[in-house]
């Protein structure tokens, strides 16, 4: 099982960096989010790959170690690969207002 989560959490991760490097290299995506987007998605594999490190964060935060490391695993690598998926529709449908806006200010200018 823990084979089949870290091969699906590098799978999603190599998706979302390759993504977001086209995004960044068309200029469609600064520099800042490319790199939060690439430091976000290591830390992810680096989790999914050493899931006692879940634990030890636990532990050092107060917590007990309860064997939660793999479940908050496949939780954070879904959680964020979703919020990777809200954060580029709505992106792309800001862009699409801002068109439709500005033609419309334009349709307005020539009548």
């Amino acid at each position: 099982m823990i084979y089949f989560i870290q091969a699906v959490s590098a799978f999603l991760a190599g998706l979302v960096i390759s993504k977001s490097w086209n995004d960044f290299r068309r200029g469609k995506e600064p520099l800042p989010i490319f790199i939060f987007w690439v430091v976000a998605w290591g830390l992810i594999v680096v989790l999914a790959f050493f899931p006692f490190l879940v634990d030890k964060i636990t532990l050092s935060l107060g917590g007990q170690i309860i064997g939660m490391g793999r479940v908050f695993g496949i939780a954070l690598v879904f959680v964020f690969y979703v919020v990777y998926r809200v954060y580029l529709k709505s992106n792309r449908v800001e862009k699409q207002l801002n068109e439709l806006v500005r033609k419309i200010a334009l349709n307005k200018r020539n009548e």
